[in-house]
């Protein structure tokens, strides 16, 4: 019975952060350094970003149309760094070697940093 009490409180008690989230952010406006996707071109490509996020690491999921496989196809990072701010409930999520970093607001807005010279903006859903 003493056993059961005791499991009852540490199960209790675990944080909160370590409860998976999965975001899923469709592209809404895509920017890059010479003009702005339009929307036929947002809505061909389908340019979408994932964060799958449990404790402390996160895959980063840059998904997009691709025309050879005829559906939405996916290229998958694990996230090198992850900030949290705890006031503002902004996170982070960053790739080095790909130069590649997503920031969900508190709002679920979320900018999206290619590292191949794009930025992409748009609304999240939490999916889980």
């Amino acid at each position: 019975m003493r056993l059961v009490f005791i499991l009852s409180l540490l199960l209790s008690n675990i944080p909160a952060f370590l409860a998976a989230e999965e975001y899923f952010c469709p592209v809404l406006k895509k920017l890059n350094s010479d003009s702005s996707y339009s929307t036929a071109q947002l809505q061909k490509w389908m340019f979408s970003v994932k964060i799958n996020h449990t404790g402390n690491t996160a895959t980063m999921s840059r998904c997009s149309f691709a025309s050879s496989a005829g559906a939405v196809t996916c290229d998958d990072y694990q996230a090198d760094f992850i900030y949290e701010d705890h006031n503002t409930g902004h996170k982070k999520f960053y790739y080095f070697r790909g130069q590649f970093d997503v920031q969900i607001f508190n709002n679920l807005s979320f900018i999206e940093n290619s590292g191949r010279g794009d930025i992409a903006f748009g609304k999240c859903d939490l999916v889980k």
